[in-house]
Formats: C-alpha cells, structure tokens, sequence
C-alpha cells in the first residue's frame, strides 16, 4: 500500500496539469472536449454523488475483510492484492450509485418539473 500511496499525489497532480494545458490549447488540436462528452463519462457524471457518498461505505469493509482473507487463504503478492481491492471496491460502488440514482435520486430530479422555474440542460437530458 505504501507504493500506491506515494505516487497518487504525483499521479493526480500530473493528470490535472495535463488537463489544464489541454484545455488552453486551440480547439481543433484539444481532445478533451471529446473525451468528455464520451457516453460512459456523461454517465459517470450522473452518478458522481453517489460514488462521492458510497465510496467510502463500500472501501473499508473491502480493506478491513476482502483483502486481509484474500492475503491468508491466497498468499498473493501486495500488488495484486491492491489491484483486487480496487477493482472489487470501484465495481462495487459504481453498482450501488447506480442503484441509487435511479431508484433514489432521479425521483427527486424528475419533481423539479411540478416547482417550474428554469429548467436546466441537465434536467432536459435526465433519461439519456
């Protein structure tokens, strides 16, 4: 874990530096508008709050149980343990946000229409 821990600020610092310089770059060479009107990041982005909420919720008990039994009863290397670890926690909460939002949260979204007042491209798009 000490591994990943001592290379996320680098990573998420080179990612959002990267970031700026693409958008400051002229219109026909920048990817990111591109990258992110991508189907699956639109979507990420409906669900965002409850990956924000559910995250932790769903990590502990995969660091505290998942990985502690799979280290005893599998003997596998950290590394992989962690790639496990991930990949279980992220599906995991990707799943349960997206339950979530649409049993719980777009209910509440689709209620905006009885208030009236202006109505967002986000509210227009709510079943994309």
């Amino acid at each position: 874990m000490a591994f990943v821990q001592s290379f996320k600020f680098l990573f998420f610092a080179l990612l959002a530096a990267t970031l700026i310089i693409l958008s400051l770059s002229p219109r026909q060479w920048n990817p990111v508008p591109r990258i992110m009107n991508q189907k699956l990041l639109r979507w990420l982005g409906k669900i965002s709050y409850g990956l924000y909420v559910f995250h932790p919720l769903v990590f502990y008990p995969v660091v505290v149980n998942l990985i502690p039994f799979l280290e005893k009863k599998k003997n596998l290397p950290e590394f992989i343990l962690i790639l496990l670890g991930t990949a279980v926690s992220l599906s995991t909460t990707i799943l349960v946000s997206a339950l979530s939002y649409k049993y719980y949260e777009l209910p509440f979204l689709r209620l905006k229409k009885l208030f009236g007042g202006y109505q967002s491209e986000f509210s227009q798009n709510l079943e994309r």
